[in-house]
């Protein structure tokens, strides 16, 4: 699962920003993100399925230029 993910992820030592995606509802994405972020990785947003388009390309758009 993706809590499962990113414990693994952070062992990697993994630099990515990450950007949580779940069909879950919000509380789980935010745990995840919690999670996560407690773990070391780098969290960028949530998005909570189904969400729109624009929501991901402004989140894509953000993250691009934060870490250009």
């Amino acid at each position: 699962d993706g809590v499962e993910l990113l414990k693994w992820l952070s062992e990697q030592k993994c630099l990515t920003p990450i950007i949580l995606m779940s069909g879950h509802d919000k509380n789980y994405t935010e745990m995840a993100s919690t999670v996560g972020t407690k773990k070391g990785n780098t969290i960028v947003g949530t998005l909570t399925k189904p969400f729109q388009i624009a929501e991901l390309e402004a989140l894509l758009q953000n993250t691009l230029l934060a870490y250009q």
